[in-house]
């Protein structure tokens, strides 16, 4: 009998842990690489402020994402199951990670007053674009079309 209810109870118990991978965590507080950034930024620069203010953008950006791991797993927590818990969805973990990361990559570009949504979504893709590949191979994802 005691088999028989360990069987049983196993599987949830599993579940109710998260199974993040390490890149996954370290992508969530690192994406906005400040050289990235200011690399984004400078593509659109025409008419965008000074250098000085790429400064405080990028240094904003790495403030607020100490905040994506909450998020995230706020997000996350709407699905049942979860895609951070046992079995780890990367596929839909990611595009949870990368449409939060977009999110506070267009609130804090439109506090400074970069509000062209075409040109937010270019800067943001750059920044995705790098970082992506390193992502989807941790997480055994295939390549980005």
């Amino acid at each position: 009998m005691f088999k028989f209810i360990c069987l049983i109870l196993f599987p949830m118990f599993l579940s109710a842990f998260e199974d993040i991978p390490p890149c996954y965590r370290d992508m969530q507080t690192t994406f906005f690489k400040p050289e990235l950034v200011s690399q984004a930024i400078s593509t659109r620069v025409g008419y965008y402020q000074q250098q000085n203010t790429w400064i405080l953008i990028t240094q904003e950006l790495t403030r607020r994402s100490q905040n994506i791991p909450q998020i995230v797993k706020f997000k996350a927590d709407q699905f049942r199951p979860s895609p951070l818990e046992f079995p780890f969805n990367a596929q839909l973990a990611s595009q949870i990670l990368f449409d939060t990361q977009y999110e506070l990559f267009s609130s804090v570009l439109k506090s400074y007053g970069i509000n062209d949504d075409t040109d937010i979504t270019a800067m943001f893709n750059f920044i995705r674009g790098s970082q992506e590949p390193m992502l989807r191979q941790c997480l055994g994802l295939p390549p980005a079309p």
